[in-house]
């Protein structure tokens, strides 16, 4: 029983991935980066509000929330 555990376990950390580099990894992180990048065009916008869009506005006030230190009535 004790072998059968060690070679699972083993299996186990053995079929792990920490390549950096894989897709799994970066997923995530691409989606963050593009998502930032977004924000950061749309905070330069912020200044003259009316030029924003629809979509773009939505993002600031999403933001604006976020940092906002008003507290979450949802919970």
């Amino acid at each position: 029983m004790k072998l059968l555990l060690k070679i699972m376990i083993l299996f186990l950390f053995t079929s792990c991935s920490f390549n950096s580099s894989s897709s799994f990894w970066t997923e995530k992180n691409e989606k963050k980066i593009s998502f930032k990048n977004k924000l950061n065009k749309i905070l330069l916008k912020s200044n003259d509000i009316m030029s924003m869009t629809f979509d773009e506005y939505k993002i600031y006030l999403d933001d604006y929330n976020k940092k906002s230190d008003y507290p979450n009535i949802n919970k």
